[in-house]
């Protein structure tokens, strides 16, 4: 280990405490877990993914510590004070959150513009998908919808940049189906992937 003879007889009196051995392990395992998320996970959710995925017991307090200490970080949400800007001239599309067509993919979204815009309608047509808003003023409506898309710009749109269209595109897929869909913990879905609870509820 190319440790000279005297450093060695030095740490001997005084070998690594335990404490300290096992904050070093976990500090190793919330870094894996940190890289694991595409570095956007903060405390709570490596504190779930150590209690649920890895079965370890240990306090969100001690995760946050060593998470400070590592200088690691999340990426976290700014402020924003914007709202919904409509366009008073379009006309928008049903709620069909309760009720939607069997067989049929819906993309849920509130009154913005760009959702009401026929650029976005074209789009979603030309994907097969149906577009649907809640009533206005419902957070409950809108709330899983708006937070899909903030966390997109927040962790994907915001982080990188790219040559192309297609660039984009297939990344933008790579981060729903290879990440927030079957991996990334939700605070709604009581800090399990998407898909975990879709299993976890049908059973």
């Amino acid at each position: 280990m190319k440790v000279s003879t005297s450093s060695f007889y030095a740490w001997q009196p005084s070998p690594v405490r335990d404490r300290d051995l096992s904050d070093a392990v976990l500090t190793n395992a919330i870094v894996d877990i940190h890289w694991m998320s595409r570095r956007s996970n903060g405390s709570p959710r490596v504190h779930a993914e150590l209690r649920l995925g890895q079965d370890n017991s240990c306090s969100r307090e001690r995760v946050e510590r060593l998470m400070r200490e590592a200088g690691i970080q999340g990426i976290y949400r700014r402020k924003d004070w914007g709202c919904t800007r409509r366009d008073p001239a379009a006309e928008p599309a049903d709620d069909l959150v309760r009720q939607p067509p069997e067989g049929t993919t819906v993309t849920h979204s509130d009154h913005a513009s760009q959702y009401t815009s026929s650029t976005f309608g074209r789009r979603l047509r030309g994907a097969g998908l149906l577009g649907s808003m809640g009533s206005i003023g419902d957070c409950f409506d809108d709330g899983v919808a708006e937070s899909f898309f903030g966390t997109l710009q927040l962790e994907l749109l915001d982080e990188h940049r790219w040559t192309s269209r297609r660039h984009l595109a297939l990344a933008i897929f790579d981060w729903i189906e290879a990440w927030y869909n079957p991996k990334r913990r939700h605070s709604y879905c009581k800090m399990l992937s998407p898909i975990d609870y879709e299993t976890v509820s049908a059973t």
